[in-house]
């Protein structure tokens, strides 16, 4: 049985230090405090001295110790066979973990083996999936999403493709081809959006989709600058008319104000966590092209000093989030052609973003878990 040193207790929602022993989260949280220091972003933190070795290091460094947490759970994992196999909605396998919410439907396996997915595959993600509580997507719908340099991935049904003469950027899965077909940027966020939700509500996941640019800041209404899709309120189809009704209404236009609509969403995680139950994870999906920007522009700072301070401020938001909460970050850039930019001086604004963001993100390196810039 794994134990907390400090409590004695069955480790709950363990924390792993940087010397490698690992605590209660709540345990960790109550230690006194060593030393305040002051982190990127003015984001204050404190140092706490190891139970066990003495070692002092910065609160925000203990990450949720994911290997751990499954080899606890594990004594509660099994396989399971729905009987009812006619109804294609209803789930194939389940792992209990406390919460219903790990399942996998058939409509939704049928769909992964049409697109090439080895059975394989499909059970490791049943398996992978089983730590996920709640997905959250930022979609950005700033105005240089408007920019028509973004690609969809789309079933080709032209003949000639079918036949063997394949155009560029396309692929095959099984008995499936596909091709790359040019959009805007928003076109492909908005695609995005309509495959995570499809996949997160076939794995029995609540999953969140918040609008960079809400129509009215401060008074965002569900249906229309954000929606909460949860498969235990309605079947899939009606909550993918939900989405997209949102995404259809919704233009590009506007800035980019990452550090504010992080802002609201860290309240949202934090209003979250009493409800989650035996899962513990949340991903934080940030979709965007741009350079963080002031939500309003002051005439008391030159445009660079608010660039600046608009760029401190998002790197404190996610210094808060990740530091506090047991939250996977995922960085996806809403251009391919913005990666081509990373590590080196760019003349393109829209091109120059994602090595600005990039560069944010490596600065909060040592606290992210499972960060992905794609």
């Amino acid at each position: 049985m794994a134990e907390c040193s400090i409590c004695l207790g069955t480790l709950q929602n363990p924390l792993v230090t940087p010397c490698g022993h690992s605590y209660c989260q709540d345990c960790l949280n109550r230690l006194p405090t060593v030393e305040q220091t002051r982190g990127i972003g003015n984001f204050i933190d404190r140092k706490i001295s190891c139970p066990d070795c003495r070692n002092v290091f910065p609160l925000s460094a203990a990450r949720l110790n994911v290997s751990l947490q499954r080899a606890i759970d594990q004594g509660s994992i099994g396989n399971v066979r729905d009987s009812q196999s006619q109804n294609p909605t209803a789930p194939r396998k389940s792992f209990s973990r406390g919460c219903a919410r790990a399942t996998l439907s058939e409509a939704y396996e049928r769909e992964l083996i049409s697109i090439g997915a080895t059975q394989a595959l499909v059970d490791h993600l049943i398996v992978d999936e089983a730590k996920v509580a709640l997905r959250i997507f930022l979609l950005d719908n700033s105005g240089s999403t408007a920019v028509e340099d973004g690609r969809l991935l789309v079933r080709s049904d032209d003949d000639k493709h079918r036949k063997g003469s394949k155009s560029r950027g396309s692929a095959e899965h099984g008995a499936k081809e596909f091709k790359y077909t040019t959009s805007s940027r928003w076109e492909e966020i908005k695609q995005l959006a309509r495959d995570q939700a499809r996949h997160n509500l076939g794995f029995g996941h609540v999953v969140e989709f918040h609008l960079l640019n809400p129509r009215a800041p401060g008074l965002e209404r569900e249906g229309a600058d954000y929606c909460r899709l949860d498969p235990a309120t309605a079947d899939a189809e009606t909550l993918l008319d939900v989405l997209e009704h949102m995404l259809e209404g919704t233009a590009p236009g506007k800035g980019t104000p990452l550090a504010e609509r992080l802002e609201f969403l860290r309240f949202r995680i934090s209003s979250a966590m009493g409800t989650l139950g035996a899962f513990k994870e949340i991903f934080l999906c940030i979709v965007t092209d741009g350079v963080p920007t002031p939500m309003v522009w002051s005439n008391g700072m030159s445009q660079e000093q608010q660039l600046v301070h608009a760029r401190e401020r998002m790197v404190d938001e996610l210094y808060r989030i990740v530091g506090s909460y047991p939250v996977s970050l995922v960085v996806r850039y809403g251009s391919s052609a913005c990666l081509q930019c990373i590590g080196r001086a760019c003349p393109l604004p829209c091109h120059g973003a994602a090595g600005a963001l990039y560069a944010a993100v490596l600065a909060i390196g040592p606290i992210v878990t499972g960060a992905v810039c794609s």
